[in-house]
């Protein structure tokens, strides 16, 4: 990549990490209340919104991973690529730029164990951009090729198949709560956030702003992210709630525009019925899996290593929950980055130990060279 797209796609470290804090978990809120949503719709007005849904409906072409595919009727264990798009949303970019997958979070469904992993992938983690022939950060690969980019991405790095993928804009929360004619909530506790009070015990009709606002905070929580779970889990009922009463259906068409503009996947209305019928229960309480990453600089880019112990151990906790074999180390896709390979790369190396900063230059075959 030329100098003048990498100051272009770059960001600083400190901001990036301050904004991938509040946006991680509020996207799956949106996940869910978009399947609610689309089900409730789907049942009541199953002819309109089967029409409406050609426009969210993408089909991609995916590197085969597994034999066969899933068969969501039949409650088969299943893998699926959520991804936030970081659209120009609050500012941080300019909306004329292409988007990036800023959040990106795999989760593996097994409801006949009743079980569900959920890793959450940096997106700054240096590896291959399959489709692209380049080596750079991961979520480069939606503004070159979009979802299938990224999936096949995402598919060669962690050694799974991805079954589906759902694609949100991370401004889509607020647009559909404001689609539905805002929400009632109840704060459990007093805060402000973004300039925006909230009181406890205090019943307020919300628009998409506040939702959002509400959903969103953790730090001022006592309970930290269990109490931001619990506020999330009040949007989203909310939001079910309010789907389900009869004047809200009559501008259902609103919703669905909402919807057509805000998301992209590649389940069909009858597997997101299947997914909600068959597979909700099991992602009550997903087991949250974490990736150990270090730091490193490529061609003057903040960048994330991952190594292959690592990357093992998160592949295989999710091939198990999905019935797959399991890999072995030397099935592992990651770069080598000279120093930093060698040292995490031993099976019994610490990795919380962090090396001294390193800084690396790439050829034009994606080798790493180590200048400091």
């Amino acid at each position: 990549m030329r100098k003048k797209d990498q100051e272009t796609i770059g960001r600083t470290e400190k901001y990036r990490q301050k904004e991938r804090r509040k946006k991680r978990r509020t996207w799956r809120l949106i996940f869910l209340s978009l399947i609610g949503i689309i089900c409730i719709l789907g049942i009541r007005l199953y002819g309109d919104v089967g029409s409406a849904y050609s426009a969210i409906y993408q089909r991609i072409n995916k590197n085969d991973y597994r034999q066969g595919s899933v068969n969501l009727s039949q409650g088969q264990p299943v893998s699926i690529l959520l991804m936030g798009l970081d659209n120009g949303y609050g500012d941080v970019r300019s909306k004329e730029e292409p988007a990036r997958s800023d959040t990106m979070m795999v989760m593996t469904i097994n409801p006949q164990k009743g079980k569900s992993e959920i890793v959450s992938i940096p997106r700054d983690i240096y590896t291959k951009i399959v489709g692209h022939g380049s080596y750079e950060k991961l979520n480069h690969s939606y503004a070159y090729g979009q979802a299938e980019m990224t999936v096949n991405s995402v598919q060669h790095l962690l050694g799974v198949p991805i079954d589906y993928f759902v694609a949100v804009n991370m401004d889509g929360l607020k647009q559909i709560v404001d689609a539905v004619g805002g929400v009632d909530i109840v704060s459990p506790l007093t805060f402000e956030f973004d300039d925006m009070p909230f009181e406890k015990g205090k019943k307020v009709h919300m628009d998409g702003m506040h939702a959002l606002a509400f959903a969103r905070m953790r730090h001022e929580d006592p309970k930290g992210d269990i109490g931001r779970q619990e506020r999330q889990q009040i949007v989203v009922q909310a939001i079910l709630k309010k789907a389900k009463n009869i004047d809200v259906l009559k501008n259902y068409r609103q919703i669905l525009k909402t919807l057509k503009k805000n998301v992209r996947t590649d389940l069909s209305l009858s597997e997101l019925v299947d997914l909600e019928a068959r597979y909700m229960t099991a992602v009550k309480n997903p087991r949250r899996l974490h990736m150990v990453v270090h730091s490193m600089t490529v061609d003057e880019l903040d960048c994330l290593y991952i190594s292959k112990p690592s990357l093992l151990d998160i592949s295989n906790a999710l091939r198990r929950n999905l019935g797959l074999k399991e890999l072995s180390l030397e099935d592992m896709n990651t770069v080598y980055a000279p120093s930093m390979s060698e040292y995490y790369d031993k099976p019994e190396t610490n990795e919380a130990e962090e090396l001294p900063p390193m800084g690396y230059q790439s050829d034009d075959n994606g080798n790493l060279i180590r200048i400091y």
